[in-house]
């Protein structure tokens, strides 16, 4: 008796599909949330993107900033960036270079705002070369 019902489980089908769903469930939700992740990170790369392109377009119509207009420029990437919060994880880094003929690049001036991030400006360590 108990010999049979070994032998017939070994031949029973019915749970098959079960397993398989058991085997492949994993995989798909990996797919799924990799995905929306991959979404994700596309939509804030195209903020980001879209926040550096406009900071520049704005400082680069000016002849002449003041601090006022600065400040305002910088209160635009918030709008531009939302609904991240760009100004605890990000910072915006303005730089004036400029290049006499005959001498090297020089740096005028630079400013920092829209966020709170303090990581080191990595870009000032590297020397300027002549263009």
């Amino acid at each position: 008796m108990v010999w049979q019902r070994i032998r017939g489980f070994g031949r029973d089908r019915r749970g098959g599909v079960l397993v398989e769903a058991a085997v492949i469930m994993p995989l798909l939700v990996f797919v799924i949330m990799a995905g929306m992740e991959v979404a994700r990170f596309t939509l804030l790369q195209q903020k980001l993107n879209r926040a550096a392109v406009s900071t520049a377009d704005l400082v680069a119509q000016a002849e002449t900033l003041t601090v006022g207009e600065l400040t305002n420029i910088f209160d635009a990437v918030s709008y531009i960036t939302k609904p991240y919060d760009f100004s605890v994880r990000g910072e915006v880094i303005l730089s004036s270079v400029s290049k006499a003929s005959g001498s090297p690049p020089t740096i005028d001036w630079q400013r920092s705002g829209a966020g709170s991030y303090s990581a080191a400006n990595r870009w000032w360590a590297a020397t300027l070369r002549p263009c």
